[in-house]
This record gives C-alpha cells, sequence and structure tokens, in this order.
C-alpha cells in the first residue's frame, strides 16, 4: 500500500521556509506519509488559487498545518483547513 499523501497548508507570507524544511525532512526520515509540496511559487489570482488548491486537496489524505506566529491570519490556511472535508464538519 502507498503512504498516504499529506498536504502542507502554511502561511505563504510567512512561514514559506519552514515549509520547505518540513518537506525536505520528510524525504530524509522515516516519516509515514509522503509529502506532496504543490504549493505555488507565485502568487496567483484568487480564482485561479482556490480552483487549483481544491483539486491538490482532493487528491491527498491529510492535511498537515504548520503554526507559525502569523497562521491565525493567514486567510489561505483558514480556506485550506475548511476545505477539508473533516474539518468542515468541526467549524
Amino acid at each position: 500500500m502507498a503512504d498516504p499523501r499529506a498536504f502542507i497548508s502554511f502561511d505563504f507570507d510567512h512561514d514559506s521556509d519552514q515549509r520547505i524544511l518540513f518537506a525536505g525532512q520528510s524525504k530524509h526520515s522515516k516519516t509515514p506519509f509522503s509529502i506532496q509540496d504543490w504549493s505555488s511559487k507565485e502568487e496567483l489570482a484568487q480564482s485561479k488559487w482556490e480552483a487549483a488548491l481544491k483539486e491538490k486537496i482532493n487528491k491527498c489524505n491529510l492535511t498537515v498545518v504548520l503554526v507559525g506566529k502569523n497562521t491565525c491570519w493567514a486567510t489561505g490556511v483558514a480556506k485550506e483547513i475548511t476545505g477539508r472535508p473533516f474539518f468542515r464538519s468541526l467549524c
């Protein structure tokens, strides 16, 4: 059986370095899931970002949220979390 795929949710403006380190560490350890680093390399228009986001999240089995000092103000992270069926039922 293939490893479950994890989507990484993070504050694009403040935590990009942490996302890179987290994804890199997963490639060099016995992590029980694979990291799908599909994050955008550039800012996208809101409508394009939301369409791409929905497709990417639906291809993953779980979401990992990297929490930093400013995550509570990151509207993109909030949308990514509520985009998951499990979290939607909790909010």
